[in-house]
Formats: C-alpha cells, structure tokens, sequence
C-alpha cells in the first residue's frame, strides 16, 4: 500500500494523470498505427488492468516497458508478479517470425527480475498454423514457456471484460502461466469470459450495500469486507474479485464519483448509488458506440 501511494504521488508530481476510459479505448484503437500508438495503448491498457507502469521505451539494452502486479502477502508468500513485454510493429500486415526474438525478451526477463514477459503487436506472420515456424519456435524450446505472445486485439477485449465484469489480477497471472501462442491466448480469455458471465457480481446490490452502512454509520467509511461479511449473495465471491469490479467501476467514472482502497476495502462512494449506476451505464454506451465508429 506504502509503494502503491508513492508512485501515485510520483505520477501526479510529473504529471502523469491516470488515462481515462475513452482515451484507453481510442488508444487501443489506433495502437496498429505506430509504434508510439501501440506503447501508449499497452502502458494505459494494462494500468486499467490495475498494473504499475514503468516506461522504458525499448532500448537495444532492455524491454519497452515494465509492469507489476502487487497483490501482498497470501500466506507465506508474496504473490506479486513482474511482467517485462516487448512491443512489435511492422510496415507488413503482419509481424514476421524472425522478428520475434525469444532469446532476448527472455533476457530482458532476468534482468528485471521478472517472471514473465510477452511480445504485442498487430498480428503475427503464421500465427494460426500450429506447426508454422512462430509457434514451433516459441513451443520447442520449454526455456521460453515464461514468454508469451499478445495481439493488440487481446488487450482490447480483456479491457472490456474488466470493464464489464471486473477482472483480478490473479486471473491475469494464469494467463501468463498457461498460455504461449496466440490461439491459447484465445481460448483463455473465452474461458474467461463465459466464467465471468456464469457469476456475474450484481453491481447494484453491492453498490447499494456500501451506501446502506455509511447510513448506518456516517462517521465510518464503508467496506467491501463487511459489505461482503453481511450479504449471502457475495460469499461467492472472493474479496479480490469485489475489489476489481469496483475498481473497475472507478476506472470508467474517475475518483470523483467513487474511490477504491484495493488494500483495507474501504469505498468512498462521492455520489449516490443510484447514480453511480447510471453514469456507468451512460459510459459504457458510450464506450461501446466509440468502440463500433472506429
């Protein structure tokens, strides 16, 4: 949490306001069109996602960017995760296998101490061919199974599913566990979706809950843990999980409809529930009518 407030100062010092929903999705949107596009659409894609962000801009000694996942301790250990990625543009529809050079993301990895690191782009040069030379390349050899390959296309759909349902950052580490091609990549995030549809968190309920104990209590600032602790339907639900959805939710508005403490629970709700409800339906529409127009 300490970290987490220092480099929010740390961007507001420089600057460095969060992006905005309709500026991720017209980033991801134009990020096929040039290789600063196709960086600026990663860096805000995936601080929706509720990663840090850590530019570096791709020199020939180290990858475009860094970024960490800060989940704390469960247990006796820490389940924070690093992710270094390496973005790809070509003039060619499509980014030919002998750019992607597995051996140097791999060592950009080590070097940052991360766990993972995946390439994005566009799309790949024999991406659906199963034994094309991209996939047997990144399949063969088992010393690359920490790397793996993204499309553009890809973060724009797990934008809109965290959006919509709310996505963890646990989640987000399976993916990098257990996918390396696109086509698994594919299959992952369809897996993902229908289970996030199957238990679909009921937003107005929660966001009434919330609003409901700061009536009982105006001195207190209200919690999802107890939120939770109090209602059957969210005992379903992992905490982590309530806490994407909302964070979500602050994504789309901004903290001045609502604000989410990802490490206590706690929610500062700025407006009414009811009203909360519908400016995120009023942006989502709207984000959806953007997202169709380009």
């Amino acid at each position: 949490g300490f970290l987490r407030d220092r480099d929010r100062v740390l961007r507001i010092a420089a600057g460095d306001a969060p992006p905005t929903a309709a500026e991720v999705v017209r980033w991801l949107n134009v990020a096929t069109q040039d290789s600063e596009a196709l960086e600026r659409a990663v860096g805000a894609a995936f601080r929706v996602l509720g990663f840090l962000y850590e530019r570096k801009g791709g020199t020939a000694s180290g990858p475009d960017g860094i970024l960490d996942a800060r989940l704390g301790r469960h247990g006796k250990t820490l389940s924070d995760y690093r992710l270094v990625y390496d973005a790809k543009q070509s003039k060619q529809p499509t980014v030919p296998a002998d750019k992607i050079d597995l051996a140097s993301l791999d060592s950009f990895r080590q070097q940052a101490e991360a766990d993972f690191g995946f390439f994005i782009a566009a799309a790949y040069a024999g991406e659906a061919e199963d034994a094309g030379k991209l996939n047997q390349k990144i399949l063969a050899d088992d010393a690359y199974r920490s790397l793996t390959l993204l499309k553009v296309e890809h973060l724009h759909r797990l934008v809109w599913l965290h959006y919509r349902q709310g996505v963890t950052l646990t989640e987000l580490r399976s993916l990098f566990e257990t996918t390396r091609t696109t086509s698994e990549v594919d299959s992952w995030i369809d897996s993902l979706g229908k289970k996030l549809r199957r238990s679909e968190i009921p937003i107005s309920e929660l966001l009434r809950g919330l609003e409901h104990e700061k009536s009982d209590d105006p001195k207190a600032t209200p919690n999802i843990h107890v939120v939770r602790a109090k209602n059957r339907a969210f005992k379903e639900f992992e905490p982590e999980r309530l806490i994407a959805r909302l964070k979500a939710v602050e994504s789309l508005l901004g903290v001045r409809w609502i604000e989410v403490d990802e490490d206590s629970g706690k929610v500062r709700m700025h407006q009414r529930a009811g009203q909360i409800l519908a400016e995120l339906e009023r942006n989502l529409g709207e984000l959806a009518a953007e997202a169709q127009a380009a």
